[in-house]
C-alpha cells in the first residue's frame, strides 16, 4: 500500500498522545482520494475511532444532532478531506475549536501563501506540544 509508512507513524504518534491524555481531540484532514484508506488503515492498526465528516457524512451527522451543532465541535476525533473543508459551506464549522493534534496528510500542498488550502491549515489551530 502506498503511504503505509506514513500512516503507521501517524498511528503511533496519536495513539501515544490518546494513551499520555494528550489526544482527546483530533483532526486529520487528507486528500479525498486517500480519506478512506486512511481511516481503515488507522481503525485497523490503532483502534482510534475517527468519524468521517466529509459532505456527505456531514449531512448524516446533522440529522442525528441537535439542530445547530457544529459536528467538529460535537465529535471529538474527526477525518474530513481537504476539500471538504476548503468549500465555504464546512469551512467555518473550524473557526473557534481546538484541536489536541492536527494531522494534515499531504500538507507540501499547503505551503502557498493566500491560497486556500493555506488559510484553511491556518485556520485549524491545535495547542502546543509540551
Amino acid at each position: 500500500m502506498v503511504g503505509l509508512g506514513k500512516t503507521l507513524e501517524i498511528g503511533i504518534t496519536l495513539s501515544e498522545l490518546i494513551r499520555r491524555g494528550r489526544g482527546e481531540r483530533i483532526l486529520v484532514v487528507t486528500p479525498v482520494h486517500v480519506l478512506e484508506q486512511f481511516q481503515r488503515e488507522l481503525w485497523t492498526r490503532f483502534s482510534p475511532p475517527l468519524v468521517r465528516l466529509d459532505s456527505t457524512g456531514i449531512q448524516r451527522i446533522q440529522q442525528e444532532i441537535p439542530a445547530g451543532r457544529n459536528p467538529f465541535a460535537h465529535f471529538k476525533r474527526v477525518i474530513v478531506s481537504v476539500d471538504t473543508l476548503k468549500s465555504a459551506t464546512y469551512a467555518h464549522h473550524l473557526e473557534n475549536i481546538t484541536w489536541d493534534a492536527v494531522v494534515v496528510d499531504e500538507s507540501h500542498n499547503l505551503v502557498n501563501k493566500g491560497t486556500r488550502s493555506n488559510r484553511l491549515a491556518r485556520a485549524s489551530p491545535s495547542r502546543p506540544m509540551r
